[in-house]
């Protein structure tokens, strides 16, 4: 995946145009055709209503991205970071200044009520030279493997089974139906103390999307380490209803409640 990075109110320009004269910097940016002409052709729909608005400059046509910041992921796998504008006296080339104002686009997505990025005040600047998606990434691994350690959660989960022994509670009404020649199985219902409950579910899931989104061999060892500790919970099939099942008041998950939110900012790709 191709990353590159402005922002606000900088100008993509296509590379079939003739770019020789244009200048590569936060403020102005070279992307391929198809995935200028993709940005060109959803400008004006609900999802893309305010991203870019077509621009002259230069005699050329390019695509200036307005009021918005955050990643845009294009079908043919470009990935754009829009970082905010802000007066730094940091020169603008130079990388701490990039580290500055990711940063800042952190303390940002914090003061939004729905994401609480807790983490990223003890990080150290040197982890903001990554892209935008890298950073979040890297945190949201964090925080899983400070839950693996402290212990991942069982409950109770209802199990339907066939066995040569009474266990739990005997299904009477599926007992009587049994055919001739299993009429000495029984058919039992009992709960089993299992990790299978939708918190875990949905952060598999999460686990799962990552691991396939980064591009970085230390946070894909990460990942896959941690997808093998949850291997033998299920991924989520109904991320809607887990969701709404995730007991954010249970005193047994209070170490779990931060992740809450990142799940859903990665399984709803915000």
């Amino acid at each position: 995946m191709i990353s590159v990075t402005i922002r606000e109110y900088g100008v993509l320009f296509s590379e079939s145009e003739d770019d020789s004269e244009i200048e590569s910097n936060l403020d102005s940016r070279v992307i391929s055709k198809p995935d200028w002409d993709w940005l060109l052709a959803t400008t004006g729909t609900d999802e893309h209503k305010f991203l870019v608005r077509p621009i002259r400059r230069n005699n050329q046509i390019g695509l200036q991205v307005v009021n918005y910041v955050g990643v845009i992921t294009t079908p043919c796998g470009y990935q754009i970071e829009i970082l905010p504008k802000i007066v730094s006296h940091l020169n603008e080339s130079d990388e701490s200044y990039l580290k500055t104002v990711r940063k800042k686009l952190f303390t940002m997505l914090n003061a939004v009520q729905k994401l609480k990025f807790k983490s990223f005040h003890q990080a150290s600047l040197e982890i903001f030279k990554q892209p935008l998606p890298d950073i979040l990434i890297r945190l949201f691994l964090e925080e899983v493997v400070l839950l693996v350690k402290k212990g991942i959660r069982n409950d109770y989960v209802s199990v339907r089974d066939e066995t040569a022994f009474l266990k739990g509670r005997l299904q009477v009404a599926v007992q009587i139906r049994q055919p001739v020649g299993r009429q000495h199985l029984f058919q039992v219902e009992y709960d089993e103390f299992l990790p299978d409950r939708a918190e875990n579910r949905l952060i598999h899931s999460s686990l799962k999307k990552v691991a396939k989104w980064t591009q970085s061999i230390e946070k894909k060892r990460l990942a896959n380490e941690l997808l093998f500790v949850f291997d033998d919970i299920p991924e989520s099939m109904n991320t809607k209803i887990d969701f709404f099942r995730w007991l954010d008041r249970d005193r047994s998950m209070v170490h779990c409640r931060g992740l809450k939110e990142w799940c859903e900012l990665i399984i709803n790709e915000e």
